[in-house]
């Protein structure tokens, strides 16, 4: 899991992974996509626009290939390829946080709201049951799919977490406790203690 510098979060549990076969894109798992592309400062990010529209994504790819004439020839060199891709937020969000299952492979809104990229909001399932879905001939309900979700951890939690321990730590040395945190208790779960914590 990467987190983009420079991105705020929608809540603590958003978090950004990278889109698969790109170097400069990220999609959360609320459907919202960033890219540093063109910016020479690459903590720079541009918010792409979210709900029921389509990206642009330029994939890579890494070959190798052997030069075949001139000075150099018979060299191996390594080069990159970049591929311009048309995808809509959910089929991102999808690829990056929902298990794909054989015969599954068009992403349904649960919630019947297109613009609604939330992960959980999202589930696969097949081409025919899209197009029933769509029509109205079939409920989601009748159709009794289960969706396994790929679960990320927040960077961002784990900087609150360090902070939270760290100011716990203060408070438990017991005589070697700094001078300002003498006093200092801290609560958890109903019981307050300066030692068991």
């Amino acid at each position: 899991m990467e987190h983009p510098i420079k991105v705020s979060l929608k809540n603590a549990f958003e978090v950004f992974v990278r889109v698969k076969d790109t170097e400069n894109y990220w999609i959360s798992n609320y459907g919202r996509c960033v890219n540093n592309l063109n910016h020479k400062d690459k903590n720079t990010f541009y918010m792409h626009k979210q709900g029921n529209v389509h990206l642009t994504v330029f994939e890579i790819e890494h070959y190798e290939r052997t030069i075949a004439k001139g000075k150099r020839k018979g060299e191996k060199i390594s080069e990159t390829n970049r591929y311009r891709r048309e995808a809509a937020p959910d089929i991102l969000v999808a690829e990056s946080f929902l298990v794909q299952y054989k015969g599954r492979e068009r992403v349904w809104h649960k919630d019947g709201d297109f613009a609604n990229n939330w992960y959980k909001n999202l589930i696969y399932v097949s081409k025919n049951d899209f197009a029933e879905l769509k029509a109205g001939r079939m409920t989601l309900d009748s159709l009794e799919l289960e969706q396994e979700y790929i679960e990320y951890q927040n960077r961002a939690s784990e900087k609150a977490y360090h902070v939270y321990y760290s100011i716990r730590k203060r408070c438990m040395e017991g005589e070697n406790r700094p001078g300002c945190y003498a006093h200092v208790e801290m609560w958890r779960g109903g019981l307050m203690s300066r030692s068991y914590l």
